[in-house]
Parts: structure tokens; sequence; C-alpha cells
């Protein structure tokens, strides 16, 4: 079995991002009447989008590659990194506020959670 190195791993693990990404966006974007059962095969993508990031973070770090093509491999591969982070960072706050401040609390604010989330995130 050959085992993959440099640049060939560097591709195969940026295109299965770029699978891994369609997956998720047609979860996300497509409406299907069964998303709660496939739902965990759906963490477990996402999960594995997370790990392919970092993979692609430390090769690109670890490879020769100079220039644009360095930016944008570490740019791809943190994304990917920040986007799991980002769902459980958003559900432990918006969890959090609810436990402090009440189940009514977003309603009683005048605005739901997603704008102040916007604003942290962009913050950041």
């Amino acid at each position: 079995m050959r085992i993959l190195k440099g640049k060939t791993t560097i591709k195969a693990v940026f295109w299965s991002q770029v699978c891994m990404s369609l997956l998720l966006a047609s979860y996300f974007a497509v409406p299907m009447p069964i998303k709660r059962s496939i739902f965990p095969f759906m963490a477990v993508l996402a999960i594995g989008f997370f790990l392919s990031g970092m993979i692609l973070v430390v090769l690109t770090m670890r490879s020769k590659t100079k220039g644009k093509h360095r930016l944008f491999l570490l740019l791809t591969g943190g994304s990917s990194m920040g986007f799991l982070a980002s769902i459980l960072l958003h559900n432990l706050v918006y969890g959090l506020f609810i436990f402090l401040f009440g189940s009514g609390f977003w309603e009683s604010i005048g605005m739901g959670d997603e704008p102040f989330f916007f604003i942290v995130y962009n913050s950041v």
C-alpha cells in the first residue's frame, strides 16, 4: 500500500474537506423531513470536518509551500476548525444564558440569540 506524502496528502485532505463542506451545507440548506434520523451522521461529519481542518493546518505548516497557496490552505483549515468551535460556543452560551436568566430570556430582550452571536463572533 502506497503511503501518501507531501502535496498529494494536502490535496487529498483539501478535497475531502470540499466534499464534507458540501454535505454539511446541504444538510443545513436543503429542507428535509428526515433531518433527525441523519443527525448522527452529520455530527460525525462535522467532527471529521474539524479534524481534517487540523490535519490540513499541520500539513501546511510542515510543508515547504509558500505565498498565497500557503495562506489559502491555512485559512481553509482554520475556517473548518472554526465551524465546529462556533457551533459549540453558540450552544454553550445560549444554554448558559437560559440557565442564568430563565427560559424566556431571549424573547424578553426583544431579539433572538442570532444577532447577539453575530456581533460576538465578528468582534473577535
